[in-house]
């Protein structure tokens, strides 16, 4: 082994990601003597051998033409240590990829020190084994910087391509159960000022902790709101438990105050334990599969996994192709990926494959930014693993919680391009683009968010809410910004249980082929949303373009649904609103400012329901509108509902309310009013031959408003008087409303007989 001593007293202080600006091609063959006159100068080693080790100045550059005296001078401003693995110097490895290369870089990782950076020089090397961060004694772990631009590693068998681990100190068991407290902040005057916090007492002083040190507190509750629980599995054992990272704060003796108050309950065998100091940073490499390894379908591993880990960092890397996941954070505070590209992983469930590119599995605080993922099951996705009560491992307790991913693309998703799971928290998806695939997001869990972003080409819904079971959560999600094109549908959301509501607003989509929204057991606010349906409707089963089913609330302002382009429907005429719930189900549909473009052709009805959906609707329609035959325009408002119908057309306006010649026609009027058993509001803008509503039918029952609007025009609008139309007017006479101008009816009890008028009240 060359002799690393005398480089190893160069002073490092930069040793972790970010410290080294180095390429390994340069190095690669730089291995010169000290008189060399060119190239950079590389300590030797016994017998005049070189070391394999570069001096990098404070600015990661290879001092070059420098000899030795020089190199001892100025060991002050030396920042860095590099040692490359080069197989003339170390045995077992090999560049050409002929053999397998693990056993030797796994040997060489073993002699370096903490902390230092080893550049693989380009090549092919085989990986018959994981490549891990141990030092000589095989179970300690270390810090280390992995640097590789032109190298590929290439995995020949079931293992992962590299395992690199930190871990947790002493366990320590508390006294009592947690305790939320209010820790004084810097600025903090006589006690104001308190930021949430967490005391423990422990049952002995912890040694080393200090301030600013990172712990992991674990409790064997189950995580409300994951997968499998005590609710979704009473009799199981492997649970998704609690756990949470914490900052120290304050160490007073055996009590210790943490930063930040616990957002689980943790109650049974509360345990708590400091992370270690070790990182890594991953940088440059290549990731590849022999043809073999991939196609075995009882082989799957991830090319790289992380775990128990403060910021470790990976970028700049390629996966060409593997037979699992591509990179996977396990319980790590602050992870980074960063510009890299992750492409066809398979993806096969039935055999245990899932080709997830980055799975963030109980990590906190993760950043994935810049990246590109093609042919992937998830392009980032995030899971709560099980585990049996009291395990040792504190890796497997916990939740993902809080990581941002950003401006990346996904092309080609297997499934949906990006997607969380169950007992996950506040991931943020910013300005993400879905290229094709099933579904662009579909989201599980609580309090993610979609800003901005792109969802294209994809046969399924841009924006998906679901659940795996009744126990599982999925709410309090953001959707703000998104752009939509050539999507079957915009939102899909179909859930059980009680789920608070989730906002979906500022959305831009063309090119829908089947629905705005699908909704089914949610409760959704939508907002400012501008729909511009595709030339060709998927309409076979006969479904609304927005639709609930089944105890849903949708309250939605400022919905413009635009068929202009539409020029094929596929079954009959369309449904613009439908809630069609159970007897049992309480649902409601409150559609406020919904413009609707091009209706003539496209729509038989506005409105349909089952018996107990309430609808506060108000519409309003640049096209005239025809209702198909059989239907009536709004079939039931329900108990207390409204419907306000304006329709903004010109000289065709009032086949928005069935005209036949100049009278309204009556049968279908008189089903717009008789079904409806909510109050109704019919607005109209006559032309300058003036319209007429006639012979409206018995209403619904007594007591049911109606209220006739002349919104404006050129002409006015009759109300005819009498039996024949089934009003009863002030002075029993016919009323013209000039534009502007209303009346309010109800249906009453008219002359003793028990039947009833439209009675004007005003």
């Amino acid at each position: 082994m060359p002799d690393l001593n005398d480089a190893g007293r160069i002073a490092r202080r930069g040793l972790l990601a970010g410290a080294l600006a180095l390429g390994a091609a340069p190095l690669a063959g730089a291995f010169r003597s000290a008189d060399s006159s060119e190239g950079p100068f590389i300590p030797e080693g016994q017998r005049g051998v070189p070391s394999g080790v570069a001096a990098l100045d404070a600015e990661g550059n290879v001092l070059t033409g420098s000899p030795r005296p020089r190199i001892l001078a100025e060991r002050r401003r030396v920042d860095a240590i590099a040692y490359v693995a080069d197989p003339e110097q170390y045995d077992g490895i090999d560049p050409t990829g002929e053999s397998d290369s693990s056993e030797g870089l796994n040997a060489l990782i073993a002699t370096l020190p903490a902390g230092a950076t080893l550049v693989i020089p380009p090549g092919r090397y085989l990986l018959d084994e994981p490549l891990q961060n141990l030092e000589d004694d095989g179970t300690t772990t270390k810090s280390l910087s992995l640097r590789g631009f032109g190298a590929t590693l290439v995995r020949t068998g079931a293992g992962a391509g590299i395992i690199f681990r930190g871990g947790f100190e002493t366990v320590f068991t508390p006294t009592a159960l947690p305790l939320a407290i209010g820790i004084p902040g810097q600025d903090s005057i006589d006690g104001n000022n308190l930021t949430p916090g967490t005391e423990i007492e422990l049952r002995a002083v912890p040694p080393g902790w200090r301030v600013g040190d990172i712990v992991k507190l674990v409790a064997d509750d189950s995580a409300k709101g994951a997968r499998v629980t005590k609710l979704s599995d009473p009799d199981g054992d492997r649970l998704n438990r609690v756990g949470q990272f914490l900052v120290i704060a304050e160490i007073d003796g055996r009590k210790v105050r943490l930063f930040g108050s616990l957002r689980d309950d943790f109650v049974t065998n509360v345990r708590v334990a400091r992370m270690s100091e070790a990182t890594i940073s991953i940088e440059g490499l290549e990731f590849d599969m022999t043809d073999g390894a991939l196609a075995n379908q009882d082989w799957s591993s991830e090319h790289i996994r992380i775990s128990s880990m403060i910021a470790p960092k990976v970028s700049a890397i390629r996966i060409r192709r593997g037979n699992g996941m591509g990179v996977q954070f396990v319980s790590c505070y602050g992870f980074s990926f960063r510009d890299s590209v992750v492409q066809r992983l398979i993806d096969d469930p039935v055999n245990g494959r899932f080709g997830y590119a980055v799975m963030n599995s109980q990590s906190f605080g993760g950043a994935v930014d810049g990246c590109v993922f093609s042919q992937v099951r998830h392009a980032y996705t995030d899971g709560v693993v099980g585990s049996a009560a009291n395990e040792p491992t504190l890796a497997r307790y916990g939740r993902p919680e809080f990581t941002s991913v950003s401006n990346s693309v996904c092309t080609a998703a297997t499934t949906s391009a990006w997607n969380t799971h169950h007992g996950g928290r506040g991931t943020s998806f910013v300005n993400c683009t879905a290229i094709g695939g099933r579904s662009a997001f579909a989201l599980r869990g609580r309090g993610h968010r979609i800003l901005g972003g792109l969802a294209r080409d994809v046969n399924g819904p841009a924006v998906a809410f679901y659940v795996d079971n009744a126990q599982a959560d999925c709410d309090s999600h953001l959707v703000d910004g998104l752009s939509v094109e050539n999507v079957a549908t915009v939102l899909r959301s179909n859930l059980v249980g009680e789920q608070e509501c989730s906002s979906v607003v500022n959305v831009t989509a063309r090119g829908v082929s089947r629905r705005v929204m699908d909704l089914r057991g949610s409760r959704i606010r939508a907002d400012n949303w501008w729909v511009e349906m595709g030339p060709k409707i998927d309409n076979a089963d006969d479904e609304a373009l927005i639709s609930l089913v089944r105890d849903c609330s949708l309250e939605a302002s400022g919905i413009v649904i635009d068929t202009t382009r539409a020029t094929e429907i596929t079954g009959p005429r369309l449904t613009v609103f439908s809630a069609d719930g159970g007897a049992e189900e309480s649902q409601t549909l409150d559609v406020r400012q919904a413009v609707l473009h091009n209706l003539d052709s496209q729509f038989g009805q506005l409105v349909t329901n089952g018996p107990s959906a309430t609808k506060y609707i108000t519409m309003e329609a640049d096209e005239p509108f025809i209702p198909a035959a059989d239907r009536p325009i709004v079939d039931d408002a329900g108990a207390g509902g409204s419907v306000s119908y304006n329709v903004r057309s010109t000289s065709a306006n009032s086949n928005s309310l069935v005209v036949r010649g100049a009278d309204v026609e009556s049968p279908r009027t008189a089903r717009l009013i008789a079904l409806c058993r909510g109050t109704v509001f019919l607005d109209c803008i006559p032309d300058s031959r003036g319209r007429t509503v006639a012979n409206l039918l018995p209403g619904d029952g007594f007591g049911q408003q109606l209220f006739v609007r002349n919104s404006g025009g050129d002409g006015d609008l009759t109300v005819d008087h009498g039996p024949d139309a089934n009003t009863d007017l002030a002075g029993r006479r016919s009323s013209v409303l000039q534009p502007g101008s209303s009346m309010h009816l109800a249906w009453l009890p008219a002359d003793g007989s028990g039947g009833g008028r439209w009675t004007q009240m005003s």
